[in-house]
């Protein structure tokens, strides 16, 4: 057989979401056998793909325009599968990782009216398969189990993620997986996802876009359209979200709790379909139909910190009004709840963290028996600074027979008082006497300096 040159052009894997050619090979007629300068190139393209054990290939072969087309399409198969049959006869790259087509004198790069041109059509080219989702951040620790993995993988920031691929995060661990064009599933601790993508609907009770065995997940699919929807499949539940911002909870009874902060969802088991609509909730135990839809819980009512306020000291006070049975409060050092310091739910009404100087933002949100999640809060940005002391002292808190309280006091004299948001006259040596009319036994108590720092402490009326 005659020798022919094989022209290989190979480039660098990237991490775009367009299909990328990572290698392409030239032929000559009639032939798909490798030359050892292409298999030198194989090898590379193994190397990579043993280094990305996340990614999947693939392998296209092509011909030029002379010959039958049934020939042509069997040719540029067999130059698809000579290049897979390398890769894991000779480097062991699982078999699930490729895919080979022949497309025959299809998709010319060339004219095929020369023998210059149709030299450049005999090729077979190796792309990198356009993810079905991107692990796009990721905190502590999170886990990543390729379908033709029996392990799991470290995660790693934008790495890609196919059907069928899972995503497991542990203890205060959380994950956010980017759908392109369609938005970001947040995926909370102690979850295990499976991805299915957007893939074609074959019919409504086969497809999927993402199953969850275990744990939460919040929506935030922004790039839905309206008629568009978004499937997900839990134990109990089959759930198509017409929402672009909802959370869906798998407990540890495998029940399933939705709550639709935007748009609607439709959600079925046991042969019965109920619509759940924006600022509603639902719960799905197991071979259970699903509950009526309710109203979530309203959002708690904020005392603080507020919005864009200064604070000084370590210890900082939570405080906010309860309408229901928790409160989930979360607090970080960005605005987009990346950088968590404290994610925890309560049954009371206040929390205090220890905190350095620096800039902060918090939220809350209510939850109800079932453990349905309301709408989380706007987010209250506040900065902490060095502790700044300020001489204040309760001399005497009397109730008179009114049942008001009397409090007599004093601080600097430069120091603005507020008690339970009333403003107190404040005397020229720092003085001050206050009626309270309240029938709370605990108010909060604002010292404000000229600039503007704040100090905010719990006073007890009863002592």
């Amino acid at each position: 057989m005659k020798n022919f040159k094989i022209i290989l052009i190979f480039y660098l894997f990237k991490t775009s979401l367009a299909q990328e050619i990572v290698g392409r090979i030239y032929f000559l007629k009639n032939t798909s056998d490798l030359t050892p300068e292409a298999k030198e190139i194989i090898k590379k393209i193994a190397q990579e793909l043993k280094e990305r054990t996340n990614i999947i290939i693939d392998i296209v072969g092509y011909t030029d325009s002379l010959g039958s087309l049934k020939k042509n399409l069997e040719l540029s198969k067999g130059r698809a599968e000579v290049v897979k049959r390398h890769l894991i006869n000779d480097y062991g790259i699982e078999k699930e990782r490729i895919n080979t087509f022949g497309f025959g004198p299809r998709n010319p790069i060339a004219s095929n009216k020369d023998e210059e041109g149709r030299k450049l059509n005999r090729r077979v080219e190796i792309y990198i398969r356009p993810p079905d989702a991107i692990l796009s951040w990721y905190r502590n620790n999170v886990f990543i189990q390729p379908s033709y993995l029996h392990y799991w993988m470290d995660a790693f920031s934008d790495a890609y993620l196919y059907k069928l691929y899972k995503v497991n995060t542990k203890n205060k661990s959380s994950a956010e997986i980017f759908f392109p064009g369609k938005g970001e599933l947040l995926v909370d601790e102690e979850a295990l996802i499976i991805i299915y993508g957007f893939t074609e609907k074959i019919k409504k009770t086969d497809f999927k876009n993402v199953e969850i065995s275990k744990g939460a997940i919040r929506s935030l699919l922004r790039g839905l359209s309206k008629e568009e929807n978004f499937v997900v499949n839990t134990p109990a539940a089959f759930v198509e979200l017409y929402s672009k911002n909802s959370k869906i909870h798998v407990n540890k009874k495998l029940a399933t709790l939705l709550s639709i902060y935007e748009g609607k969802a439709l959600v079925s088991a046991s042969g019965i379909e109920v619509t759940v609509n924006e600022g509603e909730g639902t719960k799905v135990e197991m071979g259970k139909p699903p509950e009526p839809p309710r109203p979530l819980p309203d959002v708690p009512k904020v005392v603080l910190p507020l919005k864009d306020t200064t604070l000084s000291g370590e210890k900082i006070l939570f405080k906010w009004i309860k309408n229901s049975f928790l409160t989930h409060i979360q607090c970080a050092q960005d605005s987009i709840f990346r950088e968590i310091i404290e994610d925890t739910v309560l049954i009371e009404d206040s929390l205090i963290l220890k905190l350095p100087s620096g800039v902060y933002f918090w939220r809350i949100s209510g939850i109800d028996k079932d453990s349905l999640e309301g709408k989380f809060s706007d987010i209250f940005k506040f900065e902490i600074i060095e502790e700044i002391k300020f001489n204040f002292s309760i001399d005497r808190i009397v109730k008179d027979e009114a049942g008001n309280f009397i409090i007599k006091g004093k601080v600097d004299p430069y120091i603005e008082v507020l008690i339970d948001n009333e403003k107190v006259k404040v005397n020229e040596d720092g003085s001050f006497y206050h009626i309270l009319k309240t029938k709370k036994n605990k108010v909060i108590v604002d010292l404000i300096d000229r600039e503007g720092n704040t100090i905010s402490t719990e006073l007890n009326l009863d002592e």
